[in-house]
């Protein structure tokens, strides 16, 4: 009777695994689709992306021949997509600016309208910090707008230029406006040490009235707290109405957009640990387990290693 319990125990824990949640995840465009015009969201409530540029992604030809982006391209975990590199058409040969995964009805009213703790998590490889037609900050993910506060939630951002070439994260205060904060390191210094290939992870933590955080590659890297810095309350939506979430350029200017390579970009209607941004770090393409997941794991295998002593008795 005993053994028939104890296997019993690890039968219900073997079928919690493929039903292990995730914590706090609102979005996740892993960015594995690899073809086609469509950027899925395998979080809860999904809310596809839809990619649009000058023309279909994929395919070039040689020397100054057509470079039709966002394009899929190899991603530090499976695939990603590329924004930004160059064009031609019958008479104009120069760089494109305009490309973007937009995500539809993900305004006022969807899972994005996020009022309090957040989390944005995104790989990047940068191909180029030149101007090429851009705007002095490139948009990597979130809820932005160009032209001031107005209609700006939460981003992900990179500013560009050789007196800056800075990663920034983004939140819309209620009271003052944008919020930005900076990590100390330029992002082509961080690229030169990265040990994926080029591939630089950033994550931003906003926890209300307390801090907010910026992390690369695992580490944080820049902070404001509450005590010394003053930090948001909320995130202001009150006059974002229908802006989108969109990944690689603002949803209202084509001159706003990345140079370079998106790939796993995550939201999460929480403030993560400093352990769970190394966890996403060490494990490109992972999102964070929830605890109860886990412990559900610990537990399988403390049933399955009783299992093994009383047959093995």
């Amino acid at each position: 009777m005993r053994l028939f319990a104890l296997l019993s125990m690890a039968a219900v824990a073997l079928a919690a695994i493929p039903t292990i949640a995730t914590a706090g995840l609102v979005g996740h465009y892993a960015l594995d689709d690899g073809s086609g015009l469509t950027a899925a969201d395998s979080a809860a409530n999904p809310l596809p992306g839809t990619l649009t540029g000058d023309a279909t992604p994929g395919g070039s030809t040689s020397g100054n021949g057509t470079f039709d982006s966002p394009d899929w391209v190899g991603g530090v975990s499976g695939t990603a997509l590329s924004f930004g590199d160059f064009y031609t058409n019958s008479t104009t040969f120069g760089p494109k600016i305009d490309d973007v995964v937009e995500v539809a009805n993900s305004g006022a009213g969807s899972k994005y309208e996020i009022t309090g703790a957040i989390s944005i998590s995104a790989w990047v490889n940068l191909d180029s910090n030149s101007a090429n037609g851009r705007k002095s900050t490139r948009h990597i993910a979130g809820r932005d707008t160009a032209g001031g506060p107005t209609g700006d939630v939460f981003s992900l951002k990179h500013r560009m230029g050789s007196s800056a070439d800075l990663l920034e994260f983004l939140i819309d205060d209620p009271s003052t406006g944008n919020v930005n904060l900076a990590a100390a390191e330029t992002l082509t210094t961080y690229q030169s040490a990265s040990t994926h290939n080029g591939w630089v992870h950033v994550v931003g933590v906003f926890s209300p009235d307390d801090y907010m955080r910026i992390y690369v590659d695992g580490s944080l890297e820049g902070e404001y707290t509450e005590a010394v810095d003053g930090v948001p309350a909320a995130i202001d939506n009150s006059d974002a109405g229908a802006t989108p979430l969109t990944i690689g350029r603002l949803n209202n200017s084509d001159e706003h957009s990345f140079y370079g390579s998106i790939d796993d970009v995550q939201f999460y209607d929480m403030a993560l640990s400093d352990d769970e941004v190394a966890y996403l770090f060490a494990n490109p393409g992972a999102t964070v387990p929830e605890p109860t997941a886990v412990l559900t794991m610990l537990g399988m295998v403390g049933v399955l290693a009783a299992v093994r002593r009383h047959t093995c008795s």
